[in-house]
């Protein structure tokens, strides 16, 4: 089986995504739904927006505008977990007029997992009812698509304006040159080895057929001002992508020249004023093969290891801990000071 756009996250092939859960938390391989948050939902619809069209993204997102705002702090946290709720346990949220008929359950789950501290259950449920009705009928009308406020929307199209017209960025994506492809959201398969196969999207794929070189680009979106990225990289492991991309790359492309993996970052804080990151040859051969983060002085796994570790909780079916716990029967050593 051939893998493409629309067979992607079920293609049965290891993924970036899958060694990082395993090197932080080896029981989320088990879940893989997606995790929603403001900077996801902002990334992913930049990404959309540059690198497929907007038809794609109507498609999947409504905006929320601003005569169905969200309401603030927990009732508004507490809406969207009925919501989810709802959803996630195949339960219609039908109306009886202006009336939304929940379940008792799920209401008092969705009580219980936001955590409020003052208002009772029978209070929120009354502000609902009077603060909160036209924002969860806006929920339940977008049947699956994702919901993005106006403001986050329009953040993203300044992030797009600027991208498209840097002088630092806009050569990604107005290319005159006939030697060269640009791909967005190109997938690729890759062997490991004879019995592993590996999978990548890629944002930004440029290839130069007269030349023979790739360059391989991964575009990053933050809430952070840019000076932080490169703690983030640490942090989110983006050493394995960039490593494991580039690794596919050289097994598709035996006779070209794979291009250091660079990451385009533009932050939410600074909308016109994006950067390029590029990895070095210790970051990509850290990323294959393990070695030490600089910041921490501390190991860290390569992407060979953690597919060694995936392999190790698959056949044994342990998974609440990492391997290195299993092994020591649960003996952690702290190794947090040096005596001199």
């Amino acid at each position: 089986m051939l893998i493409t756009n629309e067979n992607y996250r079920e293609y049965p092939a290891i993924s970036y995504s899958k060694l990082s859960k395993v090197s932080k938390n080896p029981k989320s391989c088990l879940d893989n739904s997606e995790i929603n948050n403001k900077g996801i939902t902002f990334g992913d619809v930049l990404d959309i927006l540059l690198t497929q069209n907007e038809e794609k993204f109507y498609e999947e997102y409504l905006i929320l505008t601003s005569s169905e705002d969200k309401p603030t702090g927990q009732l508004g946290d507490f809406i969207d977990e009925l919501y989810r709720q709802h959803k996630k346990n195949d339960v219609k949220i039908n109306w009886d007029i202006d009336i939304p008929i929940l379940d008792e359950y799920l209401i008092k789950d969705s009580y219980n997992i936001v955590g409020f501290k003052r208002d009772s259950q029978p209070k929120v449920v009354d502000r609902l009812l009077t603060e909160g009705l036209r924002y969860l009928r806006f929920l339940t009308s977008s049947e699956n698509k994702k919901v993005i406020a106006y403001e986050v929307y329009k953040s993203v199209l300044k992030a797009k304006e600027t991208l498209l017209n840097h002088e630092f960025t806009k050569e990604f994506w107005d290319n005159l040159d006939e030697d060269v492809k640009i791909l967005y959201q190109e997938p690729i398969q890759f062997h490991i080895n004879d019995d592993l196969e590996g999978k990548a999207l890629l944002d930004i794929l440029i290839i130069n057929h007269k030349l023979k070189v790739i360059q391989p680009i991964d575009l990053k979106s933050t809430g952070e001002y840019l000076s932080k990225f490169p703690s983030n990289f640490l942090k989110y492991q983006y050493y394995l992508q960039a490593s494991y991309y580039s690794y596919g790359l050289k097994i598709i492309y035996p006779d070209y020249t794979i291009l250091p993996f660079r990451f385009i970052v533009i932050s939410q804080l600074q909308l016109d004023q994006p950067l390029i990151y590029q990895c070095t040859e210790d970051d990509l051969k850290t990323g294959e093969f393990g070695g030490i983060n600089k910041i921490t002085n501390t190991r860290v796994k390569g992407w060979r290891q953690l597919i060694e570790d995936y392999l190790w909780h698959k056949e044994k079916d342990f998974w609440e801990y990492p391997k290195e716990v299993y092994e020591k029967h649960g003996v952690v050593e702290l190794n947090m000071l040096k005596y001199e």
